[in-house]
């Protein structure tokens, strides 16, 4: 890169690391993506935090580098099995207002895991649970504060 004597490179339209930095940030910051929530009856503890020791239900953060607990998901490109389209996850996770239970399946190819899953699903579905009776108290205010259910998954 060539250096005009007397000018910033910024004058000439090109960004320092400082500038790029700053942008990004301003663009995460927009974007909702620096929002963290605490661990509430929709978001479990870390197993390892304080105070989650007899939770029935907790997070496992160390199994990911690229999702922070409580926060917005990064959009990344996945495949949807209905349709076998590509679609980033924030087509898929639109902001409405809606919460979304995200549930990370793993390997659904596998014996124990499909089980697993399928015991989350029946628990989810039971007319008694949590998850169903906050959305039916959800739909009486017009549906501000309902909980929607996606599963992320692989198979081989």
């Amino acid at each position: 890169m060539y250096h005009i004597e007397g000018t910033h490179p910024a004058s000439r339209g090109e960004f320092d690391e400082d500038h790029k930095r700053a942008i990004r940030e301003e663009n995460t910051s927009a974007s909702g993506l620096t929002a963290t929530y605490q661990p509430n009856r929709l978001i479990s503890p870390a197993a390892e935090a304080e105070g989650s020791n007899g939770t029935s239900f907790v997070s496992r953060p160390h199994l990911t580098e690229t999702i922070k607990l409580g926060t917005r998901i990064p959009s990344r490109l996945v495949l949807r099995q209905s349709d076998s389209q590509a679609y980033h996850l924030q087509q898929i996770f639109r902001s409405t207002g809606q919460w979304n239970l995200i549930i990370f399946g793993g390997n659904i190819s596998k014996r124990e895991q499909i089980t697993r899953v399928q015991r989350l699903a029946d628990v989810l579905s039971h007319p008694e649970s949590y998850f169903q009776r906050l959305n039916k108290a959800s739909a009486v205010r017009g549906g501000v504060g309902s909980v929607g259910a996606f599963l992320l998954h692989s198979a081989d």
